[in-house]
């Protein structure tokens, strides 16, 4: 027998609707809204965690959303769509050589 959970005194047998179950839902809406290459439940998980970094949110809050044990799987694959990626990654790997202040440095603007 499946386990059941309940829910507002309702038995609900959530365990039921497996990975097989989700996946032909998921084929069947591809297939109502006329979609030729169905996508996958991974291409929207991965859809969903670049569009976060490219919104900036931190790596850590997309990691915690997605269910990383830490942020390196993260940042392995969504760091590189952060806007400020670049810049942070040469700032914190490229030395002080005192030729001038910290915070006189600033972000150039795309003409």
């Amino acid at each position: 027998m499946l386990p059941t959970r309940r829910y507002n005194d309702k038995v609900t047998r959530t365990e039921r609707y497996g990975l097989v179950m989700v996946r032909r839902r998921q084929m069947e809406a591809c297939k109502r809204a006329k979609i030729k290459l169905a996508v996958s439940f991974h291409v929207l998980r991965h859809t969903h965690g670049s569009t976060l970094a490219m919104r900036g949110v931190p790596m850590g809050i997309i990691a915690e959303h997605l269910g990383h044990a830490d942020t390196r799987m993260t940042e392995k694959h969504y760091a590189h769509l952060a806007p400020s990626h670049v810049a942070d990654t040469i700032r914190a790997h490229f030395p002080n050589l005192g030729i001038a202040r910290e915070n006189n440095v600033r972000t150039m603007q795309r003409i």
